[in-house]
């Protein structure tokens, strides 16, 4: 036997059911689908936690579900900043050195000299 063949005979068992039912209970039936019907809502399919059984819970993430890819993109532009932290105080520690070569009393031209820098080696040492 298959679907279909127990779905005809299922069909088949319940209109004989109606034919013998009561007018009262076909009323009160016809009213209770009526009432079912006036209060169905359609399943709408929402993004929720698996655990989280509370419908109210549900109902609040799937109204601001737009927090968690700006959440994302949050976390995104703080990994970037951090990463890139580094590089710009590289760049500080240049421009104060330029800064303190072109302030100094000594020629540009020295600290190209190889002497003078033997002769810087041989002063830290002391």
């Amino acid at each position: 036997m298959n679907e279909d063949d127990l779905a005809r005979k299922i069909t088949r068992q319940l209109n004989l059911g109606l034919s013998r039912m009561d007018d009262g209970v076909a009323g009160r039936l016809k009213d209770a689908r009526q009432r079912a019907l006036a209060n169905y809502r359609a399943h709408q399919p929402a993004l929720g936690l698996a655990w989280v059984s509370h419908g109210s819970a549900r109902n609040w993430f799937s109204q601001h579900r737009w927090w968690l890819p700006l959440a994302a993109l949050m976390l995104g532009l703080l990994a970037v900043n951090y990463l890139q932290a580094p590089q710009r105080q590289s760049c500080d520690t240049t421009d104060e050195v330029d800064a303190g070569l072109l302030a100094s009393d000594l020629p540009i031209h020295a600290y190209t000299d190889t002497r003078f820098g033997a002769w810087l080696k041989a002063s830290s040492e002391q």
